[in-house]
């Protein structure tokens, strides 16, 4: 399947999405050298009516790269695994002045089953608008302890917020910018569940 053929037309090709699993043809999806994983999965998703992840060598396809640069034009075809229905949950967490002298917030974030979510309330800090873009798509859970929200993406990402105590997060920031498949939480602090099943805890 990894070598199957593909059509191509000027600069257009089609990839086909291949079930990891059994290796069925979930969709064949024309793309552009151009169009990035990130695009070619939401094509995927919209014909399948199913949420995936995009993998190579059990490896997550990074979102924002691009079909040339993925090597997916020279394969035309991509493993997908496909992802549980997201659960839709409400977290929130509260905290003032007199807590440790962290400032105050008061702040909640929703998560829908389309995947999208959405943080809302006032805090002490200006990062809610950059937050928000990251999490605006391609969200599986979020979680959190007393301080701090974290937001497991579909590509196997770790968002956090507020980042003004994130305590060891800077330590291990590159281990949460993929291969993530699972995040748990305490009240102080979390842990995130590699692919590889090795643990990387973190925060407070």
């Amino acid at each position: 399947l990894m070598a199957a053929a593909f059509a191509q037309l000027d600069s257009w090709c089609s990839v086909a999405v291949v079930n990891a699993l059994n290796g069925e043809i979930l969709a064949e999806v024309p793309v552009a050298p151009g169009d990035t994983v990130r695009q070619l999965k939401m094509t995927a998703q919209n014909l399948t009516g199913k949420r995936l992840q995009l993998i190579c060598h059990s490896q997550v396809l990074k979102s924002d790269a691009t079909m040339a640069a993925s090597g997916l034009l020279q394969t035309a075809c991509v493993q997908a695994r496909i992802l549980p229905e997201v659960m839709p949950k409400t977290i929130r967490i509260f905290f003032d002045q007199n807590t440790g002298g962290m400032g105050h917030a008061d702040l909640t974030c929703e998560l829908f089953k389309d995947g999208s979510a959405v943080i809302s309330g006032t805090s002490a800090w200006s990062e809610a608008g950059d937050i928000q873009d990251k999490i605006s798509s391609w969200v599986s859970d979020i979680c959190a302890t007393e301080t701090q929200m974290a937001v497991l993406k579909d590509d196997g990402s770790v968002v956090l917020w507020p980042l003004l105590y994130c305590g060891d997060c800077d330590k291990v920031r590159m281990q949460l910018q993929g291969g993530v498949r699972d995040i748990a939480h305490t009240q102080k602090s979390f842990a995130a569940i590699k692919e590889d099943g090795s643990v990387v805890p973190f925060g407070r």
